[in-house]
């Protein structure tokens, strides 16, 4: 029997990481930061960056604008760096850049 409890904690404490990670809203634009927000999103914004030829520090993680394009992982694709600032558009709706 405790043997059994332990199994079950110890799945739950592995699959708690997969429960709170959540996936963008195909469609929907982001800011970086709120991807980040989101769940495991940091590998997907570096290789995105990278595969546009953009720098992959903080501030372009955070600050650039991505357009979620779904699929099972949240899939996503860079569509500018804000010069400026990426605001948030608020739950459910597009960020935007200045």
């Amino acid at each position: 029997m405790v043997k059994f409890a332990l199994a079950s904690i110890a799945l739950m404490a592995v699959s708690l990481p997969f429960s709170l990670a959540d996936n963008c809203t195909p469609g929907i634009r982001y800011c970086g930061y709120n991807l980040l927000a989101k769940g495991d999103y940091l590998e997907q914004i570096t290789e995105a960056l990278s595969g546009a030829n953009q720098p992959t520090d903080s501030q372009h993680v955070r600050q650039s604008f991505f357009v979620c394009t779904g699929g099972p992982g949240g899939e996503i694709s860079f569509q500018r760096y804000c010069d400026n600032t990426c605001h948030d558009g608020g739950s459910g709706k597009n960020d935007w850049c200045n």
